[in-house]
């Protein structure tokens, strides 16, 4: 059984008029690669990207990698 905060965050995410990014990290033991998909086929805008080698904390573990993937969903998410 989902928890109610879990499933006011998919239903937030899913019904979000703005492209989603959602990363998704191979090594991550709080959420799956698989529970990512599954999310973004609801949403199904935006894009999804898996970086196999992080865990929860891309964003520490490989700062430079987040940043591109940030940096590219943004370029193409905000044009200038």
């Amino acid at each position: 059984m989902e928890e109610p905060t879990f499933q006011q965050y998919v239903a937030g995410v899913s019904n979000a008029m703005v492209p989603v990014l959602l990363l998704a990290c191979g090594r991550d033991q709080l959420t799956s690669v698989d529970g990512a998909r599954k999310l973004f086929a609801r949403v199904q805008r935006g894009r999804l990207v898996t970086m196999h080698g992080s865990g929860h904390f891309p964003m520490v573990e490989a700062p430079q990698k987040f940043a591109e993937i940030l940096r590219q969903f943004l370029n193409v998410a905000v044009p200038d």
